[in-house]
């Protein structure tokens, strides 16, 4: 997929702590921009649990079908968090291929999509040191999730939420580049 073995993967975190102010729009742009013209191999992963992202690149329905059967980061995550028993999903049945509504699909363009779920489980992520599982770091639990697929992309796009919580703080651990979309106010700024 990429042309160099010592190429690594790079990961940019679309970060802001104000809505609004563009981060996925941009994420987006970035996403397909590189997919469709640069012809990178790339997986955006929808952080944000407005699902924004994943509903742009994937109809409801589908997006709906795939929230059901738990393929969506909140579920990967999930899984992590409860240590005590087998992941129930695997990453690579949770990936959306070929995503995008541009030509019905950008074939290098991957998706991990987002679920409300997550405004739980980011709750719950401070918690793993406490339950006893002191070999697992609560900043970890991204990048352990996202370890199998990492190599086969030339970009991870993160699309974070609006806050600093423990989701946004995984995706900035594992992140080699920062985007902060900024509109003109005191605010976003």
């Amino acid at each position: 997929m990429r042309s160099f073995k010592n190429e690594a993967t790079h990961v940019l975190s679309f970060i802001n702590h104000k809505g609004g102010a563009g981060k996925t729009t941009t994420a987006l742009a970035v996403a397909e921009i590189l997919a469709q013209e640069d012809r990178k191999h790339v997986l955006l992963v929808d952080l944000d649990p407005q699902t924004n992202a994943t509903v742009t690149l994937i109809s409801e329905d589908k997006w709906s079908e795939l929230d059901r059967e738990g393929r969506t980061i909140a579920k990967l995550l999930s899984d992590r968090i409860n240590f005590h028993e087998p992941p129930k999903r695997d990453i690579e049945t949770a990936i959306a291929k070929r995503v995008s509504i541009v030509n019905d699909g950008i074939a290098r363009l991957d998706l991990l999509p987002s679920s409300i779920r997550l405004i739980d489980i980011q709750d719950r992520i401070p918690m793993i040191a406490l339950s006893g599982n002191f070999t697992t770091n609560p900043l970890e639990i991204l990048k352990n999730a996202l370890q199998p697929v990492l190599g086969r992309y030339d970009y991870v796009i993160l699309d974070c939420p609006p806050s600093l919580g423990t989701v946004t703080q995984n995706g900035l651990r594992i992140s080699t580049g920062y985007v902060i979309p900024a509109i003109l106010d005191i605010v976003s700024t």
